[in-house]
């Protein structure tokens, strides 16, 4: 079942946290090219305003698995969730909500 974020969500306790963490990653291990300070919260992750190819957007999504310990479900990899860090923040904290409780 694909989970739907609500507004609720991309302001929950620590999305702000997270997507200081995601810009992190992507600088140091997917694509240095980039600048941390600008890197917008709101650009596409899946399109090309990241710089991000789809190996990149892969091994992004390796990483993610790795540092906040869950696991991808098919149903997670959606356009919802991959719009931009925003969003991926939100899920990340919905997720690990979840696998908390």
């Amino acid at each position: 079942m694909t989970y739907h974020l609500t507004q609720s969500d991309l302001i929950a306790p620590h999305v702000a946290d997270v997507i200081d963490q995601l810009k992190q990653l992507l600088v140091s291990k997917i694509n240095p090219n980039l600048k941390l300070e600008e890197i917008d919260s709101n650009a596409s992750i899946l399109e090309d305003e990241l710089g991000l190819d789809s190996i990149m957007v892969v091994e992004f999504i390796v990483l993610l698995e790795k540092n906040f310990g869950f696991v991808f479900a098919e149903d997670d990899l959606s356009m919802d969730a991959f719009a931009n860090l925003q969003t991926l923040a939100a899920f990340i904290v919905h997720k690990n909500t979840k696998i908390s409780t």
